[in-house]
């Protein structure tokens, strides 16, 4: 497993939001990770898989309302 803090991960290439999505995603408990202290470590390679699935999702929802 890769973790990385929330300022590595969007500063990632393959990261599709910023730092206050991902910010409100970890507070509402939607990105894999872990606290170290008070900082939280993304779990990478969960992450990007997740993020993924939802886009398409978001995308075939949309491709429905035709």
């Amino acid at each position: 497993m890769r973790f990385k803090t929330i300022r590595q991960t969007v500063a990632m290439p393959a990261c599709p939001v910023g730092e206050s999505v991902l910010r409100r995603m970890v507070k509402n408990g939607e990105v894999p990770g872990i606290y170290s202290g008070k900082r939280f470590l993304v779990n990478t390679e969960a992450f990007f898989p997740q993020i993924e699935a939802k886009s398409l999702a978001s995308v075939h929802a949309k491709e429905g309302v035709k």
